[in-house]
């Protein structure tokens, strides 16, 4: 689980620091691109470990 979390924060804190750089768009236009994808990995992830411990 720690390489996970430690994944998840990387790719968040590489896409921030991209969009910090260039701020080509708005935060709130930025964050309506980037959650979504951030939110189904999550919501992913929540499953696998669902299955696991039942299983």
């Amino acid at each position: 689980m720690e390489w996970v979390a430690t994944m998840i924060s990387w790719s968040i804190y590489g896409v921030v620091v991209k969009w910090s750089q260039r701020q080509e768009e708005p935060a709130e236009q930025f964050i309506e691109h980037v959650l979504p994808f951030l939110m189904s990995n999550l919501r992913t992830l929540n499953l696998q470990d669902s299955k696991e411990e039942s299983g």
